[in-house]
């Protein structure tokens, strides 16, 4: 991430909690299985959490999925079922433990998948103004 201008070095992985979840507007889970964790955890929470990659085209093989503006975040046809069953390619992976190249793949997807949120859910507001050091990731 240093090779990004962004300090990670006080960051600590941890579970979320119920009370991160009331707290959120927006929750967005990496890997459908911390999507399926928050869904649970907090069932109220579910019409705020969202699969981060639901927006975009599937990977070459798998059938391609729909953009939709504001990332199906007003949908009344999702479906908690949905969550169910699992596919490397729905997942955003986590290098820890591997080599550098791993971690630079896992930032620029993660670059490219919060433009493409901005573009979809506020389409007219032009290029992404916040510094990646002014986001917090609290992680799932």
């Amino acid at each position: 991430m240093a090779v990004k201008g962004i300090d990670v070095t006080g960051h600590r992985s941890r579970i979320v909690t119920g009370d991160d979840l009331a707290a959120a507007d927006l929750i967005l889970g990496l890997a459908r299985e911390h999507v399926r964790h928050a869904a649970v955890l907090l069932p109220e929470a579910w019409p705020r959490v969202h699969d981060p990659r639901a927006c975009l085209p599937g990977p070459p093989g798998r059938r391609p999925r729909p953009r939709r503006a504001a990332w199906r975040l007003a949908d009344p046809g999702r479906r908690r079922l949905d969550l169910l069953g699992s596919h490397p390619a729905d997942d955003v992976a986590d290098p820890a433990g591997g080599p550098p190249r791993g971690y630079q793949a896992t930032a620029d997807l993660l670059d490219q998948l919060t433009r493409d949120l901005v573009e979809l859910g506020w389409p007219n507001s032009g290029p992404l103004l916040a510094s990646p050091r002014s986001v917090r990731n609290k992680g799932l």
